[in-house]
């Protein structure tokens, strides 16, 4: 495979989707530090790299699946460096990729369960079931208004207690608490996405939260999604009390928020699904520090 094809390969997979799993799970781990102190820093780090190797699975996935149902095609299709749209693979090597990302996946998962994580294995094979079910035949998940609920399952439940389960070795309600601010922007980008493609949507047959709301009650939701890590960093501090409460400087990405509203109101809805998983990216590395300078003071 030569550079470019290479590259083009390496867009193909969304990479800007990935830092909402990397911060996800970082959280996560920094908050087990503080409570436990001592954590198992070889295995999260294994799980963390299992855990990406999912998400980009799941996008694979969803490229293939979209062609095959005919929501993605030539004519309709508005993201840059589709895996199949513009050729970079061909339909089949994408899902054999798709299978190879979720086999490297789940042995990692596998060792993990050798190493003394003996629910390693059964988080990574839920993990690649809601990765795969998310578009994948038989259950095909986000064509039934499903996508949000999958998503939230994957990286608000699934996420965090596989990333604490690694850390301490045991499974906790803390670490669904932690994980909710950053995996919230999953289905944020995954509704905006859909507002989008609400043509497209309906003309293959498929059913979405958009469709089902209607596009201006759908812009709605996704205004709400944007404040909705913010509030439950609020509860995560002073309700539930398992947050730091450095973890309130988070706030300073609330000025990104101005230019995502400002294009919503707009209809510029092209890139936003980009704009906003850059959001996820700003909040996600402001919220781990955060919680990362209350382990350092």
């Amino acid at each position: 495979m030569n550079p470019k094809r290479l590259i083009d390969l390496l867009k193909g997979i969304r990479p800007w989707s990935l830092p909402m799993t990397l911060f996800d799970y970082v959280s996560v781990i920094l908050v087990a530090s503080i409570i436990i102190h001592k954590i198992n820093l070889g295995l999260t780090i294994i799980g963390l790299i299992g855990s990406i190797f999912l998400h980009v699975a799941s996008n694979i996935f969803n490229d293939y699946f979209d062609f095959k149902k005919g929501i993605d095609n030539e004519k309709g299709i508005v993201r840059k460096y589709h895996l199949i749209i513009h050729k970079i693979l061909s339909p089949d090597s994408t899902l054999i990729l798709g299978y190879v990302m979720s086999a490297i996946a789940i042995s990692l998962g596998l060792m993990l369960t050798f190493e003394g994580r003996p629910l390693s294995i059964v988080l990574g094979l839920i993990g690649f079931i809601l990765a795969y079910g998310y578009s994948g035949f038989p259950l095909y998940l986000k064509y039934n208004a499903l996508g949000e609920l999958t998503a939230y399952l994957a990286w608000g439940v699934v996420v965090p207690l596989g990333a604490y389960y690694l850390a301490t070795g045991q499974i906790s309600p803390i670490s669904l608490i932690v994980g909710l601010p950053p995996s919230v922007y999953l289905f944020t980008v995954m509704n905006v996405n859909n507002i989008r493609d609400i043509e497209y949507d309906k003309n293959a047959g498929a059913k979405t939260i958009a469709i089902l709301l209607g596009k201006n009650k759908a812009k709605i939701l996704f205004l709400i999604e944007l404040f909705m890590p913010y509030l439950f960093i609020y509860l995560g501090i002073f309700i539930f009390r398992v947050l730091p409460i450095t973890a309130i400087f988070t706030n300073v990405t609330l000025i990104y928020n101005y230019f995502i509203i400002k294009d919503v109101t707009r209809d510029k809805l092209t890139t936003l699904d980009v704009t906003t998983a850059m959001q996820a990216l700003f909040f996600g590395i402001f919220y781990s520090a955060s919680i990362g300078i209350f382990k350092i003071i």
